[in-house]
């Protein structure tokens, strides 16, 4: 795990402790702590910190090598990501990144990475190592991802034949971040995620309007998330349990 921006050392311990309990991870979790200043005022200092940083993560991943961990999951968040990136950068240079085949992710959340930057690094690094996966919110500007919209589909047809082609055409579409099958007088929901407003047009009118058995596409522009929540209501079980314990 490397921790991002404006992070003490207990920080980081604590944000490596709740992801291994939030996600049941059964490794061995690993901290690479970098000098970040702590502060909301040092940016800079913490971005400094990041770049004098890269030959340490290389170093922390040659000790790693060396064990006989059968695989290895790296997690960064926030500037994190920019150390992250850099020291693959440099080891793909060297010739040393995953020589060995045991990096089985890499995983970015909320990456503080200008958008021009990170194509550059992505440039760097071939296809077969690019196991990356990016996580950021609605409104998380990093990438330079800005505009957020549904799409609602209507089919010709919607034999179950028909309906698993547009689904396999959607799989491989890369601005469709979630698809749902509805009932009623649309078929599909797709949340999309484009760079601007005309990318996202581009792949309505181009691509979308153009797929086979595509009848109709409504679209609504993301104005704000004003509410997210992952996961179930816990809530409503819990309370149902306390009114049976309390005999209601």
């Amino acid at each position: 795990f490397v921790h991002g921006y404006n992070n003490t050392i207990s920080d980081s311990i604590l944000r490596i402790a709740q992801f291994v309990e939030d996600t049941g991870f059964t490794g061995v979790p690993v901290l690479l702590s970098w000098a970040s200043a702590a502060k909301t005022t040092h940016y800079v200092y913490d971005l400094n910190s990041v770049l004098a940083a890269r030959p340490r993560l290389n170093e922390l991943a040659g000790l790693l090598g060396r064990t006989n961990a059968t695989g290895f999951s790296v997690f960064a968040h926030s500037m994190g990501s920019m150390l992250l990136m850099e020291a693959i950068v440099q080891g793909e240079i060297a010739g040393t990144y995953n020589r060995q085949g045991r990096i089985d992710n890499v995983m970015l959340a909320a990456p503080d990475i200008d958008l021009d930057v990170f194509r550059s690094q992505l440039g760097y690094i071939p296809k077969e190592h690019r196991n990356f996966f990016v996580f950021v919110s609605s409104d998380d500007k990093a990438l330079g991802f800005d505009v957020s919209a549904f799409a609602m589909i209507k089919l010709h047809r919607q034999a179950e034949a028909d309906l698993s082609a547009f689904e396999a055409w959607v799989a491989a579409a890369p601005v469709v971040r979630d698809c749902y099958m509805l009932s009623g007088e649309i078929d599909f929901l797709l949340r999309c995620v484009a760079p601007d407003l005309t990318a996202f047009q581009n792949f309505i009118i181009r691509e979308l309007t153009a797929a086979p058995n595509v009848q109709s596409v409504k679209t609504s522009l993301v104005i704000r998330s004003s509410k997210h929540v992952p996961g179930v209501p816990t809530e409503l079980v819990l309370h149902e349990a306390e009114q049976v314990r309390r005999g209601h």
